[in-house]
């Protein structure tokens, strides 16, 4: 099957400031200008007078851009953060200056965090528009020492970043090979390990449960299992074929999860698609049942997707894995400050709560490297991304 994979690092919005100037007349003085070559018919302004202009014109376009300024400032330090929707606005580019009187205060914190958007603007001040001393790569990692009040982190390395551009520095995960699980590749996805279980292993069997070190490596290998069907023969089937395509004998439970997380984030991509519902029986409530089985089958059939078919098609594999998988309904925070509507999943082990989300970690990476900021989360290492 051939991957779809749909680059969504759309560049957001900006900021156009329209200022009139009111025309200028010098009494007396007369320009005339004339295509043909002819100099001894142009009468030139003096240079002093044009001056006077300039500096007066200058004068009246900063008045009128301090006064936006002071229009638009009870909204500029309202919280923002990246979607989760279909695309990642980028940050407002540089427009104008900051104007000095604006202050902030600064709360310490000592954090390493890395930039999940790209261009990611390191500016002079913690304010919208203030002039960009540094631009960052997609991936950078930095070291923050301070949140202002104006929403933005003040980093070591200089500047200030606004901070909903700037997730936690992925968790290191304890294993042998730390690289191979940090890193998106079907071909790659195996792992080997004593305890694998076969993909047809029998729904009456679990798996017994395994000390853990807090990486999401041990916490899924140490999850008890009771793998369940759909319920619906041809989702059921088609679920059978993707694992024959992406799983291997000797894979763990952690590397099967992660190889149907890739499965999705690579297979899909963010779009709205009409799915009949024949079939499927009443598809209400939503996140029943019946509407994850026609919301999975649409996402597996079509490769287009939004938040709800994504999680749905997440929920009905690994469920089928033997996790128990949840569908939530709730809102995610927005690039473009607040929070917008959006379903993710959740899996509970042992008691814990834990977040997927393939649509959100699907917008973050863009097309590239997956990096698993949703993937095994609990809620208090993903702090403000999500309301119930």
């Amino acid at each position: 099957m051939d991957k779809k994979i749909l680059l969504r690092k759309a560049a957001g919005y900006g900021i156009a400031v329209a200022i009139g100037v009111a025309p200028f007349a010098l009494m007396g003085t007369v320009v005339a200008a004339s295509f043909e070559p002819v100099a001894a018919t142009q009468t030139a302004v003096s240079s002093e007078a044009a001056q006077s202009l300039l500096a007066e014109a200058s004068s009246q376009m900063q008045q009128a851009a301090e006064q936006e300024r002071a229009v638009s400032s009870d909204t500029s330090s309202q919280p923002a953060q990246q979607e989760e929707t279909a695309s990642s606005p980028t940050e407002i580019p540089e427009t104008q200056a900051s104007s000095s009187e604006e202050e902030w205060t600064e709360e310490a914190v000592t954090e390493e965090r890395m930039c999940t958007i790209l261009p990611c603007f390191s500016r002079e001040k913690a304010l919208e528009g203030a002039k960009v001393v540094d631009t960052l790569k997609e991936g950078a990692a930095v070291t923050v020492t301070a949140k202002t009040s104006t929403g933005y982190y003040k980093i070591k390395e200089g500047g200030y970043i606004y901070a909903d551009f700037l997730e936690p520095a992925p968790e290191e995960e304890a294993s042998s090979a730390p690289a191979q699980e940090e890193t998106s590749s079907k071909a790659s996805s195996s792992s080997a390990s004593s305890s694998s279980q076969s993909q047809n292993q029998s729904s009456s069997n679990s798996q017994a449960k395994a000390p853990t070190d807090g990486s999401a490596k041990s916490i899924l290998n140490g999850a008890a299992l009771n793998p369940r069907k759909t319920g619906f023969t041809s989702l059921d089937n088609k679920i059978n074929a993707i694992f024959g395509e992406i799983f291997t004998p000797d894979m763990d439970t952690y590397s099967k999860v992660k190889a149907c997380y890739d499965y999705l984030i690579e297979n899909t991509s963010y779009g709205r698609v009409n799915y009949p519902t024949t079939g499927f029986g009443s598809i209400t409530p939503e996140g029943g049942d019946n509407y994850i089985a026609w919301a999975a089958s649409s996402c597996l059939d079509n490769h287009v997707a939004t938040c709800n078919r994504y999680s749905s098609a997440f929920i009905a594999m690994v469920r089928t894995i033997g996790l128990d998988a949840r569908y939530v309904d709730g809102q995610t925070s927005a690039a473009a400050g607040g929070y917008t509507g959006h379903v993710w999943v959740e899996v509970v082990i042992d008691g814990t709560t834990y977040v997927f989300d393939p649509q959100v970690e699907d917008n973050i990476s863009g097309g590239g490297t997956i990096r698993y900021l949703r993937f095994c989360k609990t809620y208090d290492q993903v702090p403000g991304k999500y309301i119930k």
